[in-house]
């Protein structure tokens, strides 16, 4: 994609634009991009698109990953919780050099206000990463804490947040 300056917000022009953690193109090639909701569905809400995924690829949904989340030893149960951590040991395989192979970067997160949050270093470290279903005006995401071996299932942040998306191959 094409940076944009994090206090825009990404319009569909059929060009893909990225926010780079802090306007600082380094954090784009480290982490990589965040987008916004819209932007990482392509402007639509079929929930499992491609997305801005390649061809081959797509934005996978909330049930997928708790398919993947269930596969590294989280219960059907614990998986199903909402709007907390669960899943003790899952998002440590989960996060870079976890026994996964996923390997979740912590590249923060651009604020709704256009502001910049919990990148790797900070204070407060996590990684986010967006699912292809939607809550209303909200959207399914998963959170990733430095200092938490688990995964935080949420959805309850509005869609102009701009977060890291992770693509999965179709079968």
């Amino acid at each position: 994609g094409v940076m944009i300056n994090g206090t825009e917000n990404q319009t569909d022009t059929q060009v893909i634009e990225k926010y780079c953690y802090n306007n600082d193109q380094n954090n784009c090639n480290t982490y990589g991009g965040l987008y916004q909701w819209n932007q990482v569905m392509n402007y639509t809400t079929e929930e499992g698109t491609q997305g801005i995924c390649p061809p081959g690829w797509y934005v996978p949904s909330d049930a997928d990953i708790i398919e993947l989340e269930m596969e590294l030893g989280m219960d059907e149960y614990t998986a199903n919780i909402i709007n907390n951590f669960r899943g003790a040991g899952v998002g440590t395989a989960l996060k870079s050099g976890g026994s996964s192979g996923f390997n979740v970067l912590l590249g923060g997160a651009r604020n709704s206000s256009g502001g910049w949050q919990f990148i790797e270093g900070s204070s407060i470290e996590f990684g986010y990463l967006y699912m292809s279903t939607e809550n209303g005006s909200a959207a399914y995401r998963r959170c990733f804490r430095a200092d938490n071996s688990g995964v935080g299932r949420f959805n309850n942040w509005t869609k102009s947040f701009g977060l890291s998306v992770r693509c999965l191959k179709n079968n």
